[in-house]
């Protein structure tokens, strides 16, 4: 995945918040956001759940469902 693709990042930019400050927002330790972002790590559901809701997008949006 490209990341400048990725939702995560596209929100990040869009509020003008650094990797610390978008993990701080979701509760996540930067490195895990870093994760995401790069596609190295996905969230556990609930987790998944709790970011989509904050960022304002579905979790699908940000994590699709690999087949």
């Amino acid at each position: 995945m490209n990341v400048m693709e990725n939702n995560l990042v596209k929100w990040r930019y869009d509020n003008g918040l650094s990797i610390a400050a978008a993990a701080s927002e979701v509760g996540v330790a930067p490195s895990t956001w870093l994760a995401w972002e790069h596609g190295t790590r996905t969230p556990h559901a609930s987790t998944a759940k709790r970011v989509a809701d904050r960022i304002g997008l579905r979790p699908s949006e940000i994590w699709p469902v690999r087949r």
